[in-house]
């Protein structure tokens, strides 16, 4: 089933806001867990395709130069490639991305050791990063005129999480702008002194998916 997501349109019943989100089941993670996927549109039909997945893009459709719709970030069109995706396509990374060898580190003069993925290195977060958590998401609603233009995704990594020390909460603002511009914040706060190198890990192919 998909919903509509949009402001108050108390001032003009017949006036659309600039922004649209749609939202529906993409597919299932581990134990059931449903994971949603949202369709974000500006006016002038620029939409994003994010799940709660890790926090994933997985399409962006811009305006080409022949006027049609073109899809930039490389991605899968079935949720089940995403459960087995070695490249990390669209996800956010974290706690740390990129590789550790070894993986026991010093961490304010303590050795911590950190889950090996494979061979004692430990890779874009471990064996249960970020990129495979199910994100809790909210709209971001400026005002009732121009309706949803952004989404927020919010993950609680708890302390001793693949290794590492210390609570993190990490959020994720993807938005869009009617000049046809993407954004992406990410911020976190920790409770403990801890390594941090938090990426969104998008494929973009400016031509389209046929280049």
């Amino acid at each position: 089933m998909d919903i509509n997501i949009m402001g108050c349109l108390c001032c003009n019943p017949n006036r659309q806001p600039p922004f649209q989100l749609k939202t529906r089941i993409f597919g299932h993670a581990a134990f059931s867990q449903p994971v949603q996927l949202y369709q974000l549109t500006n006016k002038h039909g620029m939409e994003l395709s994010v799940i709660s997945f890790g926090a994933r893009i997985i399409g962006l459709k811009v305006p080409g130069l022949n006027g049609q719709m073109v899809d930039v970030v490389r991605g899968f069109k079935k949720f089940e490639d995403y459960q087995t995706d070695e490249f990390y396509f669209g996800a956010i990374v974290g706690r740390v991305a990129g590789r550790i060898h070894p993986s026991t580190v010093k961490i304010a003069g303590k050795a911590v050791h950190l889950v090996p993925n494979t061979q004692n290195v430990h890779h874009n977060g471990g064996k249960n990063g970020f990129d495979t958590a199910i994100w809790t998401v909210q709209p971001i609603e400026e005002d009732d005129r121009n309706g949803v233009s952004g989404i927020k995704f919010r993950y609680v990594s708890p302390d001793g999480s693949e290794g590492y020390p210390g609570e993190l909460v990490t959020e994720v603002e993807y938005r869009l702008t009617n000049r046809n511009e993407l954004k992406i914040r990410i911020t976190a706060v920790t409770e403990a002194t801890t390594l941090l190198s938090i990426p969104c890990h998008a494929y973009f192919n400016l031509g389209g998916p046929v280049s």
